[in-house]
């Protein structure tokens, strides 16, 4: 390259030689990278280690195979250069696990994970991984057998302790093994660890091997927070039968019961859940989950009822809320409407925030346009204005089809416009984008106000009624014809190289290496400069920081005026990325759903984080929890499925696809239902679509009583437009199928 050979002609390096470095080995000129290093070295030396640069010359030795020389260099840069001593242990534990120096890596390791200062997140991920690794080889296991872990608390902590039990295992020490596991468990049940917990019990039970011995209750209560429910009832049965002064175990029995979809039994364990002193607040809660049990067991009497006396319970906590919105719809469905607006009252006196208000006034709204009452509808979508909550977007759609069923065109055309202009990716815009080119007199009302608009409410209509050359026209006016994309930051330009921080990400950053540097591209390459952001997020994006990179689009998204659609490719790209090309068409074509749409659910399910794990035990790119994955992986003839392996994208998304294709035929192409099925559940689902018309996703998202769900189910159908709007081009076709388990890398 013209500028690296310019750079290194200069008899004099620059002040600060890191744009170069950090340029060569961006583009994997190594050669000329450890060139610069040295000279860099050469002209000032403190510099040089105040910067870092004896890192990048360590890693670069490394890669070109001279070990000796690149511990050596990697030792140096702890002296010389502190905040970098992780980073640098890390490389010195990988080259020592090369080397065959299994125990020497590991008590590296160790040590690393344990010092006082929590190492960044990306850091501490590798450091687990090769620590893994280590375990696995002769003299692994020792050093991690012997590190400190009691009490087990802290993300590393509670890694090496499961380690250390994994090693126990493999040594025929299982009680030993067991203890580790009870004291794991004891402090957390539900995060990442006590999920590789009960998957290696799953798998000792399935090979038909020993089982270290646990607790009933604590074994119960862990494989029931991760979703296994045929081996958490038994033993929560019997903790039970041994006694539950406190209650607990019951309510934690019921609970299990209801998620494992045994509504009757559940409800009866529920409605008998009334021990002395316990709190309204958790009354009206064990109330609401027995309604929703009898609900789902299709008796809606009993629902009713349990609702009730939920909202008795504690009247004005939000269980109340939800309970009391719950029984409007159920009221409302069953054709009794007396009993409705009565519930509709208790609610407004009772629960003064504004969103509880509107939204039951939106359902109503939409019921009574459903069945043709328009006149009535006017009311209730009046009373959910006043409340001032609902989003623009909302109450602009359904005031459109209010005067569309009163036959007032042209107010209708300009509401759905609003709808439009407000939010035109939400499902609701287009929604009434399909209602101004579907209806004749509608289409023509929205020609004719398209005519005199001005340029803001021109794009709408344009957009709406699909007439290109008059959306190209209307932004245009708006200034914003055709989009070009911010031109990126040239890399001497950066402020980064003005910071005076030595934190590790900064000089991890400054140095090249995104990935690791990942959780300091805010700093210095904010959001409200978009051609540095941009810069950013091109970076991160290709070092796989998808996160990072997501969250920093959104950065600069916040900021725009004007809409989506309208901002410069770069941008839209950004806010729809797919990491993994090949692997999301081949999986979307196997089994037969749209790549937009599993993207769209990988966006809002994982940020596209590969190793995400959430509080309710799922993992993985498409937060799978553990059973439903096996389901999924049995019913595609799959050997039995590991919790690992939801953290590799090829099984992860395989999967995904697989179930969001059942849910699909399940539901009849809604891809609304589908969404909000894949969030809460089929069950639950299919209860908020017993009164629906058709597949109408905006009556369905008036429904839907989970104000998580609802925000899901608009997020997903809002990133599938997106998806679909920066599509590249037609996807490859599959390729060859494989046995996803013996990929490379395993």
């Amino acid at each position: 390259m013209i500028w690296l050979l310019a750079a290194l002609a200069i008899a004099a390096p620059p002040a600060d030689p890191r744009p170069p470095l950090a340029e060569a080995l961006w583009h994997g000129e190594a050669e000329v990278a450890l060139r610069l290093t040295h000279a860099a070295r050469a002209a000032d030396p403190a510099a040089a280690a105040d910067l870092g640069i004896r890192f990048a010359e360590g890693h670069l030795l490394a890669r070109q195979g001279e070990t000796a020389a690149a511990i050596a260099t990697f030792t140096l840069v702890r002296t010389e250069t502190p905040a970098l001593a992780p980073a640098v242990d890390l490389r010195l534990a990988a080259l020592a696990l090369d080397a065959g120096d299994a125990g020497g890596a590991a008590s590296t390791l160790v040590d690393l994970l344990l010092a006082p200062e929590p190492l960044p997140r990306p850091l501490r991920r590798e450091a687990e991984g090769l620590l893994r690794r280590a375990a696995q080889r002769p003299g692994g296991c020792g050093p991690v057998i012997r590190a400190p872990s009691n009490p087990p608390e802290g993300a590393a902590r509670r890694a090496i302790a499961l380690l250390a039990a994994d090693c126990l295992r493999a040594a025929g020490r299982l009680p030993e093994a067991g203890a580790r596991w009870q004291e794991l468990l004891a402090v957390d049940s539900g995060d990442r660890i006590a999920n590789e917990i009960v998957d290696r019990w799953v798998e000792l039970e399935e090979r038909g091997r020993a089982l270290p011995a646990l607790p009933d209750r604590l074994a119960g209560e862990a494989f029931a927070r991760h979703r296994d429910f045929d081996r958490a009832l038994p033993r929560l049965e019997r903790a039970l039968a041994a006694g539950d002064p406190s209650g607990e175990l019951a309510w934690s029995l019921a609970r299990a019961r209801f998620w494992k979809g045994d509504y009757a039994a559940a409800a009866e364990a529920l409605a008998g859940r009334n021990p002395p002193g316990l709190p309204a607040e958790r009354q009206a809660e064990a109330r609401h989950l027995e309604a929703r049990a009898r609900e789902l067991a299709g008796d809606e009497e009993g629902a009713r009822q349990a609702f009730r006396r939920a909202a008795a319970a504690a009247p004005r906590s939000s269980w109340a809320a939800a309970a009391r919105f719950s029984l409007l719809r159920l009221e409302w469905d069953a054709g009794r409407e007396r009993e409705a607006l009565a519930t509709l009252a208790e609610l407004e006196r009772n629960h003064p925030p504004a969103s509880t208000r509107a939204r039951a006034l939106l359902f109503l709204a939409a019921a009574d346009l459903a069945a043709g009452r328009a006149d009535r509808a006017a009311g209730w979508l009046e009373r959910a204005r006043a409340t001032r909550w609902l989003a623009p977007v909302e109450i602009s759609y359904w005031t459109g089809r209010q005067r569309e069923a009163a036959g007032r065109w042209p107010e209708a055309a300009g509401a759905y416009a609003e709808a439009i202009w407000s939010a035109p990716l939400h499902p609701l815009a287009l929604a009434a984008g399909e209602r101004l080119r579907g209806a004749p007199r509608l289409t023509v009302a929205a020609r004719r106000a398209l005519s005199r608009a001005e340029a803001r409410r021109a794009w709408a209509l344009a957009r709406g009624l699909g007439d290109e050359a008059e959306s190209a026209h209307a932004a245009r006016r708006l200034g914003a014809s055709p989009p070009r994309d911010t031109p990126l930051r040239p890399v001497a330009s950066w402020p980064l190289w003005r910071s005076p921080r030595r934190d590790a990400a900064t000089l991890l950053l400054g140095l090249g290496f995104w990935r690791e540097g990942a959780n300091a591209a805010a700093a210095h390459f904010p959001a409200r400069d978009p051609g540095l952001a941009l810069t950013a997020i091109a970076r991160l994006a290709t070092a796989g920081a998808n996160r990072q990179a997501l969250a920093l689009a959104e950065g600069v998204a916040a900021g725009r005026g004007l809409n989506e659609p309208l901002w410069e490719p770069a941008l839209r790209r950004a806010l729809a990325p797919n990491p993994y090309p090949e692997i999301v068409a081949a999986a979307a074509a196997r089994h037969g759903i749209e790549a937009a749409f599993l993207l769209a659910i990988v966006r809002e399910e994982s940020r596209f984080d590969a190793e995400a794990f959430s509080p309710a035990g799922a993992r993985g790119l498409a937060q799978f929890v553990l059973p439903t994955a096996r389901r999924v992986a049995a019913g595609l003839g799959r050997p039995p499925l590991r919790a690992a392996e939801l953290d590799r994208p090829e099984v992860a998304l395989d999967l995904a696809a697989a179930h969001l294709a059942d849910l699909a035929r399940r539901y009849g192409g809604n891809l609304g239902a589908v969404a909000a099925a894949y969030n809460a559940g089929e069950a639950q689902a299919d209860r908020w679509l017993a009164g629906l018309r058709g597949h109408d996703v905006p009556e369905l998202l008036t429904r839907i009583g989970f104000r998580e769900t609802r925000a899901y189910v608009a997020r997903v159908l809002t990133s599938l437009q997106r998806y679909r709007e920066s599509a590249p081009g037609p996807a490859p076709g599959p390729p060859p199928p494989r046995d996803w388990r013996g990929s490379p890398g395993t």
